[in-house]
């Protein structure tokens, strides 16, 4: 699809750029990979011209962009410069020629209708000639409300059914029984009346159900009548209008946009029916739950929810049908793909019944995982996931006693440590983000599990790092690899934390935690490292404390690179209060740890807490160390800064940011690639924006602001902190910077224009202005800009002629101003002109 509509966008080009020489295509947006490997125009384009207002819009056919950009501004244009044929000329004329064509069937469809309006009148002439006056009058209603099909006369009809209901005789109640029966836009009309006269309820009961197998939507008046008559209900018309009732009962709520817009449900005609015509209810069930289209399986998952409310034993029926629907729907499904794969209502439907029958659903989702395909098995343990699904950190703890989650726990704790697929690994994932919250108790329950699967995990990782790469393995094939072996390093942290954070507390299940660094074999240094992560738990206490002391204080000295590295990471992450100076002493050897990953994590680390006094010193010497190392080396940037962040907030809090360390960081900052700069440019600056050179970096950083969020940019916040000495000191460089940008991102350079000012830098700031005002060519295009620079010009030489007595400058400055005002004026009035042209086109 994204082929085809690049294809079609690329003769759409060719297209516009024949209709006119000044004409430009534009994209809005990124390029994706199938762009890049085609070369193909795909996404959302939109037109540009320098004779033209801003105004158009960018859509994935470029066509619609095309020809609404054409409605806007080249209808009159003056200055068109046509350069070849076909142009734009074959997508107008193919328009106007849908236009014409659509305008014929219009005709011939009113044509019709009036015909056949004048048919219903004669008939209701010939009726007229037997009835008295009153019911007459009722006939001359139906006249007007055919005529008129509005709300008003559709009441006015209705209403008089119900006041008067015995001037409805039998030859005008048989009369819009027909009409009802024929006339789709009498329906509701005819329902009503028809429920207000009593008339024969088992052919009202036909007449309101039937609609209902040809429409997918709720009719309100549909429902309610059938409601009043369910006794009189042909049990063979549910299954085909089940899916209306459905909707009605259940209503699809996505995207409700607000409270006010969402669908209420209407469940009690469902309800009703399946409490009289159960079986007729299932057959329209399992006729749904057996399509292979996605909505409708969605859409018995709906039914079946708000029959649960009534009657709970309902899910029963259907166990089967639901475990093998959700399991198998890339085999059942014509219509499955990644946007059809969640199941939101099938999901919680089987929630709802393993809740109910947790043995009997994990019975049946085993079946389905120890005899099927992969694929098959993958989805199969998503039904665990989700029941683990939806609790919130606000919730009360779930007991261990609930059979539904114990057993989900276990089959996905079972299956990290069993199955290869990168599918189920990614549903225990799943189950294990973030912390326990309301899944602690079953956490405390599963402790040894938990434990158990981190020892497990470790012998499929190590398993994992000596089996050699294929022969001929590609890129792709070794990033799966890479990605494999990251997924079990994170299920085994999550498995730690789990376990570390329903142990906390508990002196017994805190020491079964921490015996897990004794069941560790030599060698075992990933496992060693991720076994550390529980100290940020279980050291909130002081029992917990004295536990993991000893074993993150020899991470912390141990032999092993990679344990020195998590040691520092844990310590980083724990509470620091009860911690001996010597732990924090053997941290602080850290820094200076010819390891790479070693002193990368104590820097990270660092960042989390601050070292005793008597440290600091030390820390500051391995800090400026690693500047002067890195600063030497290319793509270090990213820690390169983080180094600079942490020894610049220690020079900031002993007194020293303006000294000769804190310059020799803004030069090293010079350096820096702004992509890494910007970063933490931030909290650098809160540290050194008062040093010498600071300035430089910030009119460095300024041309990488993003126009999308400019006033959001760090850059510009720093640029306003600046001293006025600094400002003062590159106010050169800072006129060059407005300059460059002000015909392009005027928007930008007043930021440069407002700095200037603040010191009085009139000069300078009013060159900006002009560059911004005076430099662009003269078009339509250009003009919103050049209006705006000229707004700032003329108040920076108000203020300029102010701040020097100019007085009898100020009147030519403030004519020149009512000036711009018109000038403004008559361009909004052209925009709204030419926008009042345009309306988006029909599709293709």
């Amino acid at each position: 699809m994204a082929i085809e509509a690049g294809e079609l966008n690329r003769s759409t080009m060719e297209l516009v750029r024949n209709w006119c020489g000044h004409v430009r295509v534009k994209k809005f947006g990124g390029t994706g990979m199938i762009e890049q490997m085609t070369g193909l125009p795909i996404g959302n384009h939109g037109l540009e011209c320098d004779h033209a207002t801003a105004g158009g819009m960018y859509t994935w056919d470029l066509r619609e962009s095309a020809l609404d950009f054409y409605d806007r501004n080249c209808v009159d244009c003056k200055k068109r410069k046509p350069v070849g044929v076909p142009n734009l000329s074959s997508l107008i004329k193919e328009r106007a020629d849908q236009r014409t064509v659509e305008a014929k069937r219009v005709a011939a469809a009113q044509l019709k209708a009036a015909e056949e309006r004048d048919a219903r009148r004669l008939t209701r002439s010939r009726l007229r000639e037997g009835l008295g006056p009153l019911s007459s009058a009722i006939i001359d209603h139906i006249d007007e409300f055919d005529d008129q099909r509005d709300q008003e006369h559709r009441d006015r009809l209705c209403e008089s059914a119900r006041m008067a209901p015995e001037h409805f005789v039998a030859p005008v109640v048989t009369y819009i029984f027909e009409l009802t029966e024929r006339e789709p836009w009498f329906v509701e009309a005819g329902l009503t009346i028809l429920d207000h006269v009593n008339a024969d309820p088992a052919r009202i009961a036909r007449l309101a159900l039937a609609p209902m197998s040809k429409v997918r939507q709720p009719i309100d008046t549909h429902a309610r009548v059938l409601s009043s008559r369910l006794p009189h209900v042909d049990a063979a018309q549910i299954p085909d209008a089940l899916p209306a009732i459905i909707e009605l009962a259940n209503p699809f709520d996505e995207l409700p946009f607000g409270r006010d817009r969402t669908p209420v449900a209407k469940p009690e005609l469902l309800q009703g029916l399946w409490a009289i015509y159960p079986a007729a209810v299932r057959e329209g069930l399992d006729r749904l739950l057996s399509s292979r289209h996605h909505y409708e399986v969605e859409l018995a998952a709906r039914g079946l929810l708000a029959l649960h409310e009534r009657d709970s034993a309902v899910l029963k029926h259907f166990q089967r049908a639901m475990v093998s629907k959700f399991s198998r729907a890339e085999l059942l499904l014509d219509n499955f793909d990644e946007y059809h794969s969640a199941f939101r209502f099938l999901r919680d439907a089987l929630v709802i019944a393993f809740t109910q029958w947790p043995d009997e659903i994990d019975a049946l989702v085993q079946e389905y995982i120890s005899a099927s395909d992969k694929k098959t098995k993958d989805r199969a343990y998503k039904i665990y996931e989700a029941a683990l699904r939806g609790g919130r950190h606000d919730d009360p703890p779930i007991s261990p006693a609930s059979r539904v989650h114990r057993i989900s726990f276990q089959r996905l704790l079972w299956a990290a440590t069993t199955e290869e697929s990168e599918e189920i690994l990614r549903c225990t994932q799943e189950m294990l983000r973030g912390q326990p919250s309301e899944m602690i108790e079953i956490a405390r329950a599963e402790i040894d599990g938990l434990i158990g699967a981190v020892l497990l995990l470790d012998d499929r990782l190590r398993r994992h790092d000596e089996t050699p790469a294929p022969k001929g393995e590609n890129f792709l094939d070794t990033l799966q690899r890479s990605n494999r072996r990251s997924t079990m390093i994170y299920l085994m942290k999550s498995l730690v934390e789990w376990a570390s954070v329903a142990a906390k507390g508990d002196p017994v299940l805190m020491k079964r935690v921490v015996a897990l660094f004794d069941q560790i074999p030599e060698g075992r240094n990933d496992l060693k490292g991720v076994a550390l992560g529980c100290i940020e738990h279980l050291s909130g206490t002081v029992e917990g404390l004295r536990l993991v002391l000893p074993h993150l204080y020899y991470g912390l000295v141990g032999p092993s690179a990679l344990v020195r590295a998590y040691a520092a990471d844990a310590l980083g992450k724990m509470p620091h209060e009860n911690v001996p100076p010597l732990v924090f002493e053997a941290f602080s050897v850290l820094l200076w740890d010819q390891f790479v990953v070693v002193h990368h994590a104590a820097v990270r680390a660092l960042g989390r807490f601050q070292l005793p006094e008597d440290l600091q010193g030390r820390a500051s010497q391995a800090l400026l160390n690693l500047v002067k190392y890195y600063s030497q080396r290319s793509n270090e940037d990213h820690f390169l800064v983080d180094c600079i962040g942490e020894l610049a907030y220690e020079l900031r809090r002993v007194g020293k940011a303006h000294g000769k360390v804190g310059q020799y960081l803004v030069k090293v900052l010079l350096n820096v690639d702004p992509l890494y700069l910007k970063r933490e440019i931030r909290s650098i600056g809160r540290a050194l924006g008062q040093t010498e050179g600071f300035v430089d970096i910030v009119i460095k950083l300024i041309p990488h602001v993003g126009d999308q969020d400019y006033r959001r940019d760090d850059e510009l916040g720093l640029l306003a902190d600046l001293p006025d000495a600094a400002i003062l000191s590159r106010k050169t460089a800072l006129e060059k910077l407005g300059t460059e940008l002000a015909p392009e991102r005027p928007w930008l350079a007043v930021y440069i224009i407002e700095a200037l000012a603040r010191v009085e830098a009139w000069s300078e700031a009013r060159t900006i202005a002009e560059a911004g005002s005076g430099q662009l060519e003269p078009t339509v295009h250009n003009e919103p800009r050049r209006i705006y620079m000229t707004f700032i010009r003329i108040m920076a030489a108000f203020e300029q002629a102010i701040a020097e007595s100019r007085s009898d400058d100020l009147e030519a400055l403030t004519q020149q101003w009512e000036e711009n005002v018109a000038r403004q004026k008559e361009f909004n009035a052209d925009v709204e002109r030419r926008n009042s042209r345009s309306s988006f086109p029909r599709p293709f």
